[in-house]
């Protein structure tokens, strides 16, 4: 018969399960993974679409699995015991139902992170006012969230840049609290893939092998991957799927260019995201300190 100690015990586990489980209830890509060792984390639009072929390319080479394109890295770590199981999360600055489309304001965002004390997190941030423009395109084009023109996203208190801002300068007040925590520039990726990429794979604790290394940047080459969205070779991942797949505004590739912004904005945009930017982000991240541009 099972000891009052031992059912006491087993009831603690249960409610401590039910609750971790609750505390991800905001975010359905934070309630699919609420297991993984380790997250990514990022603000939509700042390439992660990009890291996540890579890495799973990467990982599917160094272990002798079959790449799929269908599936997705938390798939393959799931299956495989050599490698930490992985989760992708846009950690609550996305939308929070997927049905209804519930957002957080820029001003009730969820600023706590106690629920990663016990996970390893990759921080995958990008400029954000390249950020604002290509999650524009992708609110307006792709996924149709939002009617208005790119001055009034950018000033939106669901999508623009105060969310976006709270967002990041919450995870640098909140760096401390994960088991470990590694910064990664999509800037500095573009400039040395090689050596960013072998970062990540460091944290994960994964081997590190060169010429995997290369032949994974090769694969998720952004013409080699716009090419294979067009050819449908993704077709059975729901990450690219599109409700008009036709231009360059609805695909899930795009541009993935470094202060490409200025082209879809006018002066008076470009100088409020840079003046807020400037005045609010946190300098942990490098992106401050800018001047105007002309």
């Amino acid at each position: 018969m099972t000891s009052k100690i031992q059912m006491i015990e087993n009831l603690t586990q249960w409610l401590s399960s039910v609750h971790s489980v609750n505390c991800y209830a905001g975010d359905p890509e934070l309630q699919k993974h609420h297991l993984a060792d380790i997250f990514v984390i990022s603000h939509p639009k700042s390439g992660r679409t990009w890291l996540r072929v890579m890495l799973q390319k990467y990982l599917s080479l160094v272990l002798n699995e079959e790449f799929d394109s269908s599936g997705d890295i938390s798939d393959l770590s799931k299956k495989l015991d050599k490698i930490p199981y992985i989760g992708l999360a846009h950690d609550f600055s996305s939308i929070t139902n997927h049905k209804k489309r519930v957002r957080y304001r820029a001003d009730n965002l969820p600023t706590q992170k106690g629920i990663y004390k016990n996970k390893k997190i990759v921080l995958l941030v990008r400029d954000l006012r390249d950020v604002m423009v290509s999650y524009y395109f992708d609110c307006t084009q792709r996924n149709k969230v939002f009617t208005g023109t790119i001055s009034e996203f950018i000033r939106n208190q669901y999508f623009g840049i105060s969310k976006a801002v709270n967002f990041l300068n919450a995870w640098q007040k909140n760096k401390s609290v994960p088991q470990d925590f590694l910064l990664i520039r999509y800037e500095d990726m573009r400039v040395d893939t090689l050596s960013q990429l072998f970062r990540i794979i460091n944290f994960i604790g994964s081997p590190i092998d060169l010429d995997t290394g290369i032949a994974a940047i090769e694969y998720s080459d952004f013409n080699n991957m716009k090419r294979m969205e067009r050819e449908g070779y993704f077709s059975g991942n729901e990450r690219f799927s599109a409700s008009n797949p036709v231009g360059e505004g609805v695909r899930k590739v795009r541009q993935g260019k470094v202060l490409g912004f200025p082209k879809h904005l006018n002066q008076a945009d470009i100088d409020y995201l840079t003046s807020y930017v400037n005045d609010n982000l946190s300098p942990f991240f490098g992106y401050t300190g800018f001047g105007l541009i002309n």
